[in-house]
């Protein structure tokens, strides 16, 4: 009743834009799905297309490091629609290929294809059509004739977001770099954009099937679709993409605009903030607008610019981190946000110096989470979301595969692996808006990111040096340890040592971010990560595992004690809740879970805690969740790692790696645990 009531004051007292999603909503809810689409189909009336205005100098786009003998297999797996999709390995899209099935679940794929004839009349004779409304998993095919907002309550093991991440069309700008690499590949691969432009529009009307669901996912592929698009008109030198084509595709661009200004992701609870997909929303019109000027793609412009502002401060916190309790999500944000940045700036958007502040923050928090092989470590979840995927030197490592091989074997074995862990692409897209000087090696180790954000900014980067401090670690506590020693009925202590008696833990360097939560104790060769306690009242507790306490090390490269990852969401909600819970993370079990696992996306939170005590050798925390204290100390003393942990109750903690690790959504990998380390527990 108290949320009702919250709806219908924020409809009361909201702009008209507001109001239609609160009615919109309003008749989901009532089942009325069919005069949803029948209303929204009416506002899609095609009008004079504005003049395309290319963003991107291609020739400003540095090639320079790629390798072309990998890009040109690359380029014939898309060729021959083989997709790597969250885990699936390297597998065919086409109509009824075959499929691997998830967790020994399998589904057969029927033949009901409804636009399939449509679709042949367009594309060239030899051009195979991609299952865009299929689950590349299970092999569950979704109904394409089904109102979007129809579809709901899935069989288990069925995956939204496999046909999701397909049709997000990540690899359309990778293809479109590729073809300026290899001008003898560039009619091939223009010739497929153009065919797979045509096989997407016409296989998933707007509003129908599974890929309209989701307006995120419409704002990602549209940004994707513009920039290499883009790129392909600047290259195509054959005609290939013709008066007819351009009109097409330039009318779908601008449907896919007025869907995103229809269907923004806003909560409409006052119990609830907004979060990445709202933010996705306002790139996917600043895409649009700043692509295409009319009086209504104007007024996107504005709404989206304004908006931005205001959910950039909500979303990110003083010390640059994201409120959503993730590290993959703070990439995704942040990508976001800089490419939204550069829009503003783009269009002549004055912007404070406050928000410049915050993007070297989000850079600089990045580095912080970052390892010494480029890597993330995992906080919270992670679904392998990006808004772009860019960077084939650093996000593709090729395996030693002969091509012969791959074409007898039918790519059984993957050539292929993406890294979805690598965090060099923020930080070198935010130094080509900032100039901030930390940042300047970024530009080297991801140059596609870096020259393709330099292009987009057009000689209106900012200079802007300041930035988040994370090494001035001031905090103040409110724990009265003292009184609580009598409580601390149980204790364990456990030292790691490491392998060399010369190495001095003592000399490390601390940073900390106190709002995301997070202390990283640095040397060479020497990295400890500590995931500290914060206010959860001022996070997005969507993506949060239950991870307090936990720490992982990185040492003469390699990981030792690294979060397990998060593997899948809804298809399998017992391994999604395995992988978030405390047996997944290097803490202490006391038998029952620090917060609630309610459903998917919805934690109730129990747990808070405090940062005692910091130094550059030693950090104090201390959690209190369901009437249970607990204290915990890590100490670096010379060459070994001391944790202390005391207790009101008693508790199980072994410090070990764990036997499967995700490094990434959808993938799971067995690890070696045998990491040669001595460890003692008393």
């Amino acid at each position: 009743m108290k949320t009702t009531k919250k709806i219908m004051n924020k409809f009361f007292s909201s702009n008209s834009e507001i109001k239609k999603i609160i009615i919109k909503k309003a008749l989901v809810k009532l089942n009325m799905n069919y005069f949803l689409y029948k209303y929204e189909n009416m506002h899609y009336i095609k009008n004079k297309i504005p003049k395309f205005e290319s963003l991107i100098d291609y020739k400003k786009i540095n090639i320079d490091s790629l390798d072309t003998k990998k890009l040109d297999i690359f380029s014939d797996l898309y060729i021959s629609h083989k997709f790597n999709i969250l885990g699936s390995g390297w597998v065919s899209a086409n109509y009824n290929a075959k499929v691997s099935g998830i967790e020994n679940i399998l589904y057969e794929t029927h033949n009901k294809r409804p636009y399939e004839k449509i679709v042949r009349e367009i594309v060239d004779k030899n051009y195979s059509l991609i299952d865009w409304q299929r689950d590349l998993k299970s092999g569950y095919l979704f109904d394409a004739e089904e109102t979007s907002t129809s579809i709901k309550n899935l069989p288990q093991g069925v995956d939204l977001k496999m046909p999701w991440e397909l049709s997000r069309m990540y690899h359309l700008p990778q293809l479109a770099i590729i073809a300026i690499l290899m001008k003898e590949k560039r009619i091939a691969i223009i010739r497929e954009f153009k065919n797979q432009i045509y096989d997407f529009c016409e296989s998933n009307p707007l509003g129908k099937g599974v890929n309209w669901i989701c307006t995120m996912d419409v704002s990602i592929r549209i940004v994707n679709i513009l920039i290499s698009y883009d790129i392909f008109l600047q290259i195509d030198e054959y005609g290939i993409l013709d008066v007819d084509f351009n009109k097409y595709l330039q009318t779908h661009i601008l449907k896919h605009g007025k869907f995103i200004k229809r269907n923004l992701e806003i909560n409409i609870s006052n119990t609830k903030v907004n979060g990445n997909h709202y933010l996705s929303n306002l790139c996917g019109l600043l895409f649009v607008s700043t692509y295409f000027r009319s009086r209504e793609t104007q007024k996107w412009l504005e709404f989206a610019s304004r908006e931005f502002l205001v959910e950039f401060q909500k979303q990110f916190l003083d010390d640059g981190s994201n409120f959503e309790c993730s590290t993959a999500y703070h990439r995704l944000s942040g990508e976001i946000s800089s490419y939204s940045i550069a829009l503003l700036l783009r269009n002549h958007i004055e912007l404070d110096n406050e928000i410049l502040k915050k993007m070297n923050s989000i850079a600089k928090f990045a580095i912080l989470v970052t390892r010494d092989n480029g890597d993330m470590i995992q906080i919270g979840d992670n679904d392998s979301g990006r808004l772009l995927k860019l960077d084939l030197k650093q996000q593709i490592e090729l395996q030693n595969i002969s091509r012969e091989r791959r074409k007898r074997d039918g790519i059984v074995n993957d050539p292929f692996v993406e890294n979805e862990l690598n965090n060099y692409s923020l930080p070198a897209a935010i130094f080509a808006i900032t100039n901030l000087n930390d940042l300047n090696n970024y530009a080297k180790k991801s140059p596609i990111d870096f020259s393709i954000m330099n292009a987009l900014v057009n000689q209106n980067s900012t200079d802007c040096q300041t930035v988040y401090d994370f090494s001035s670690y001031n905090y103040n506590h409110n724990v009265d340890v003292t009184g609580l020693q009598s409580k601390f009925k149980h204790k364990k202590t456990t030292t790691i040592f490491l392998p060399y008696e010369d190495i001095i833990l003592n000399n490390s360097v601390l940073n900390f971010s106190p709002h995301f939560g997070i202390a990283v104790f640095e040397m060479d060769n020497f990295k400890l990560f500590v995931r500290t306690p914060t206010d959860l009242e001022d996070m997005h507790t969507a993506h949060i595992h239950n991870d307090f306490l936990h720490f992982e090390m990185d040492f003469e490269n390699k990981s030792y004690f690294c979060d397990q990852g998060s593997y899948i969401y809804t298809p399998l909600i017992n391994k999604r809740n395995q992988f978030r819970s405390v047996r997944a993370h290097n803490i202490p079990n006391h038998g029952i879970e620090t917060n609630d696992f309610v459903d998917c996306f919805n934690v109730r939170t129990n747990i808070k805690g405090e940062v005692l005590q910091l130094s550059n050798n030693s950090i104090e925390l201390m959690v209190c969740f369901n009437d249970i204290f607990h204290y915990r100390k890590i100490e670096l003393d010379k060459n070994m790692i001391v944790i202390t942990d005391k207790s009101s109750h008693f508790f199980d903690y072994t410090c070990k790696d764990f036997d499967y690790v995700s490094s990434g959504y959808g993938r799971l990998l067995t690890q070696n645990v045998r990491h040669g380390l001595r460890i003692t527990s008393v």
